[in-house]
């Protein structure tokens, strides 16, 4: 990686955009940043690490506070950084979050944090993200370090550059890992950790299903015991076996048991059914005796019963007569409540209830229907009144109707001549259109000349920057040929001295004698460095007339362009194409209202000849409307006195057909019930006559006496059947007396309890032996499924023996070998990891690349050694550095060594770090190198040497960074950066 600029405003302590040319900076190989203390040397540091990752480091990055106070209140931070990794140029801008003020109003506004990330693609940039999240993946890929990486191996920050130093094995391992791309090693670290913690998943699957199935086989044990579960399924299954002959054995004894209490039950239920049948005969010939005896006390209820059967049969024939009887009574007492009711509602009606004569009602009913007659009569009024009012209304709603229609005519009228008017305006400006166009097409031509003007004017200033670089460069490649010219011609001497043989002769001289030959008094330079050095001023001297080529393009193009221009600034052609496109609009904007005219007119015109029409129709509905009336009129006349007439005294006419039709209906009802009540008592004098004779001839006193003998057909029944039961039941029990005879026993209740006394003995006797038989059964059941049960389970315990016993040892293999490469257990007594293996042998290179370092520097007194002896407190090793002190001979924890020797030490390691990095294939490329401080710490001798070793860098193409306020510095190194603090901000100066 390789820093190109650095570009920073309102950042830090910087208020003014201040840009910084490492490619300028660089070409020494060695630069230094120095400035007083708090000026913001660091800062600068700080604005690459902020670019590159988002963030500062150290205890600066915890305090938010990147944003300088000296800068204006509405002037953004941001920072831009360019930078190249394996011929890839890319440019990153990032500003952070800050407070802006409000645009309108006081206070302020949050202002989220951006980036921008670019690449260089030939001479122009690609935008690549501008998203946070995959600016910061892309970087760290593109990079290959993370923050706290970077800030270790190439931007080392003041206090902070000796971390690596001290760091342990395992901190040391993520960065060197990383450097050195030996992911793949941890990839196999973690692919047979994952293997183990596999297997182990396995194996502890199987260890469950053998505890299982032992569980299983102890839960199906004849005896409850708790049985420690054997450690492996081989000897669970042996167990487990032993189990299976034990139940075997408790099954065949159970099987004896149960034969043995099956007989002793079977003859203890014999005793006791033949007792319990004795007690049963005894006690049924005492209910059936005491049942008998309860018959025979019913006899006297049982003769009235069959008296009442025979005395309901007789009564059974005049039934129908006593049924009329109550009928003709029902409806004597319904005829005479007619005729109460009939007499009140003629009362009410004030009509005579005696005077609804047949002459009466004959009258009444030619009335009515002559009032009927005239019902429809008043209908009609009603009607003619209903709709003389409705004429009336529709003449007064024509009448407003042509009002309403003649006031919308006139204000239509006057619209359309208002839009007429309107329309003509609209149609003047609308034909200036394409004029306008014109116009518009102009300006739009003379602004866009400006704008390029204006970036052919920037891009022009930028080609003569190349230009002059590339005439700078060509002028140092000549001074490069010059001076190797000039060197071998000075060498010449000893260039062909180089070639004298012994006895050949001098090709200068011709002597074969040679006693003095020429010796080079510096590096000597060959011809095909000389070569080279041609072949670069040539590349240069052609990079030199292509920047005059497009400087001379450039020109050309600005002139074709002020020449369209005329000089105009940007904002008067900015302002005279929005005029020009204003009018267009305008045009445009009229053409269009013209054409809505154009619509609006003929939508007045036709609503203006709707308006009239609907005033017309309205007047002649409204006449009319007045001839009808005049015909209703009329006939109203002629209806209302015949109505008058006919209604007598009566308020209206329906009044007085309400009144006739209630006289009518009373009269008659009177009439009726009247008749009817006569013939009702006819009925009943002649139905108690022919009952009283049949009473008489069915043998009772009275119709009283036979109506009282009279029963229902259900009762009858009933009485009937119990009568029968009687009878049957007597006979039943005599017959069941006779048979019943209960075998050696007397009727005494002291023989009675004796044999209920052994019957109970007999019976808890039958219960123990069932019991002791259901036992034995349930023994013996027990023991069957216990066999069966563990049978299968010592089975099954042997097959998965058989199955498991291969993945233990898989198991047992890669446990012992991923313990080994995690530096956990096996073999591995230095508790080192296969990753730190590997990556110890790049330690070791490092640790020699930078042992050259540290001994220049440290005048052959100090070494950099890697270790790998076991470390303190069981950690890790492999990964360890130490310090041999070539003085006393003792080797050296790197914690004991001084401020001074510390920085010297890790500045080694710095270095010799990137060595070995950058040659190794695939590694991050390290090519440039910042150093935070430290050099105050350093002696004037031992500052020599370390300036004499990052002097050497510069072979190797790497360019390294000093930030330091040490004065002799500034005499050492002539590249420099100097930050000036001042009140109102610091700067920078080249």
């Amino acid at each position: 990686m390789r820093l190109h600029r650095l570009e920073l405003v309102a950042f830090g302590p910087f208020a003014d955009r201040q840009r910084v040319d490492f490619d300028e900076l660089s070409q020494a190989g060695l630069f230094l940043l120095h400035g007083p203390t708090g000026a913001g040397k660091t800062s600068v540091l700080d604005a690459i690490c902020f670019a590159l990752y988002g963030r500062v480091p150290g205890e600066r990055g915890r305090v938010n506070r990147l944003r300088s106070d000296h800068a204006a209140a509405t002037v953004a931070p941001e920072v831009v950084c360019e930078f190249s990794l394996s011929e890839r140029r890319f440019e990153v801008t990032r500003s952070p979050e800050w407070q802006r003020p409000k645009k309108r109003g006081s206070g302020t506004v949050r202002q989220h944090a951006h980036v921008v990330l670019r690449e260089r693609v030939g001479e122009a940039w690609k935008p690549l993200t501008n998203r946070i999240d995959e600016a910061a993946d892309l970087l760290q890929q593109l990079i290959g370090l993370g923050p706290e990486q970077f800030t270790k191996l190439i931007l080392l920050p003041q206090g902070e550059f000796a971390a690596f130093l001290r760091a342990t094995a395992e901190e040391r391992r993520p960065l060197l890992q990383k450097l050195f791309g030996t992911d793949r090693f941890a990839e196999v670290e973690r692919w047979l950790a994952d293997r183990r913690r596999e297997l182990d998943h396995q194996v502890q699957l199987a260890n469950a299903t053998t505890a299982r199935l032992f569980a299983r086989a102890q839960e199906a044990r004849l005896e409850d015991l708790d049985v420690e579960p054997p450690p492996t399924a081989e000897a669970a299954a042996g167990l487990v076996t032993g189990w299976v002959q034990d139940a075997r054995a408790e099954r065949a004894a159970a099987r004896i048991e149960v034969r043995t209490t099956e007989q002793a039950s079977e003859n203890a239920r014999t005793a006791a059914e033949a007792a319990a049948e004795a007690l049963t005969q005894h006690r049924r010939q005492a209910e059936l005796t005491a049942e008998l005896d309860r018959l025979l006390a019913a006899a006297g209820q049982q003769s009235q019963r069959r008296a009442a059967v025979m005395a309901a049969g007789h009564a059974r024939v005049l039934t129908p007569l006593l049924a009329d009887l109550e009928a003709a009574q029902r409806r004597s007492a319904a005829a005479a409540e007619r005729w109460s009711r009939a007499q009140a509602g003629a009362e009410a009606a004030g009509e005579d209830p005696d005077a609804g004569t047949p002459e009466r009602l004959a009258a009444l009913g030619t009335e009515l229907g002559a009032l009927t007659e005239l019902l429809s009569a008043e209908r009609d009024l009603r009607r003619l009144d209903t709709r003389q009012r409705a004429g009336e209304q529709e003449i007064e709603a024509a009448e407003r109707d042509s009002a309403e229609a003649e006031t919308e005519a006139i204000a239509l009228a006057a619209r359309q001549s208002l839009l007429s008017g309107e329309r003509t305006a609209a149609e003047l400006i609308a034909v200036t259109l394409p004029d306008r166009e014109q116009d518009a097409a102009r300006a739009t031509t003379v602004a866009r000349a400006v704008l390029e003007h204006e970036r052919l004017a920037r891009a022009q200033t930028g080609a003569q920057d190349a230009l002059r670089a590339a005439i700078d460069a060509h002028q140092s490649a000549v001074e490069v040929v010059q001076d190797l010219r000039t060197r071998r011609l000075d060498g010449m001497a000893a260039e062909l001295a180089a070639g004298l043989t012994g006895d050949g002769p001098c090709p200068v001289c011709g002597s074969c004698e040679h006693p003095a030959p020429a010796a080079h008094q510096a590096s000597p330079v060959t011809e095909q460095a000389q070569r080279r050095a041609e072949v670069a001023q040539q590349a240069t001297e052609a990079d030199r007339e292509r920047a005059r080529d497009l400087v001379h393009a450039g020109e050309q193009k600005l002139a074709a362009l002020l020449a369209v221009t005329g000089g105009k600034p940007a904002d008067a052609a900015a302002a005279e194409l929005a005029e020009a496109q204003e009018r267009v609009d305008e045009a445009r904007a009229a053409g269009k209202r013209a054409q809505q005219l154009t619509a609006d007119l003929d939508e007045v015109a036709d609503r203006l000849e709707r308006a009239r029409a609907r005033q017309a129709e309205a007047l002649a509905a409204a006449g009319t409307g007045r001839e009808v009336l005049a015909g209703i009129a009329a006939r109203r006349g002629d209806l209302r006195s015949r109505l008058v007439q006919a209604r007598g005294e009566d308020v209206d006419l329906q009044a007085r057909h309400r009144r006739l039709t209630g006289a009518l209906a009373s009269l008659t009802e009177c009439s009726g019930a009247r008749q009817a009540m006569a013939q009702a008592r006819e009925r009943f004098d002649r139905a108690s006559a022919v009952l009283d004779s049949a009473a008489t001839q069915a043998g009772f006193a009275n119709r009283a006496a036979a109506a009282a003998a009279v029963l229902p057909a259900a009762e009858v029944e009933r009485l009937a059947e119990l009568v029968a039961e009687h009878d049957t039941q007597r006979a039943r029990l005599q017959a069941l007396l006779g048979d019943l005879t209960p075998p050696d026993l007397d009727p005494g209740r002291e023989q009675e309890r004796d044999v209920e006394s052994e019957l109970e003995r007999l019976r808890v006797a039958q219960t123990q032996t069932r019991q002791a038989h259901e036992s034995a059964r349930e023994r013996h059941t027990l023991a069957g499924r216990s066999v069966r049960a563990l049978t299968g389970l010592a089975t099954e315990l042997d097959a998965h023996a058989s199955a498991s016993a291969p993945l233990r040892g898989r198991f047992a293999t890669v446990e012992s070998v991923s313990r080994c490469v995690e530096g956990t257990g096996g073999d591995n007594t230095m508790r080192m990891r296969l990753s730190s293996y590997v990556l110890a042998a790049r330690l070791e290179q490092v640790a020699e690349a930078a042992s050259l370092r540290l001994a220049a520097m440290s005048g052959g007194r100090y070494l950099l050694v890697h270790t790998d002896g076991p470390s303190r407190a069981g950690a890790r090793s492999g990964l360890g550095l130490a310090v041999i002190d070539g003085w006393t001979g003792v080797q050296r924890d790197p914690a004991s060594l001084s401020g001074g020797e510390t920085f010297c030490t890790s500045l080694a390691l710095a270095l010799g770090l990137a060595d070995v990095v950058q040659a190794e294939a695939g590694g991050s490329v390290i090519e440039t190198l910042l150093v935070d401080e430290g050099f105050g710490s350093l002696d004037e001798d031992t500052l020599d040497e370390v300036m004499d070793v990052l002097d050497s860098l510069r072979s190797a193409g790497r360019s390294v960074g000093l930030v330091s306020h040490v004065s002799d510095l500034r005499d050492r190194i002539p590249a420099q950066l100097e930050v000036v603090k001042t009140r109102t901000g610091s700067r920078l100066i080249a």
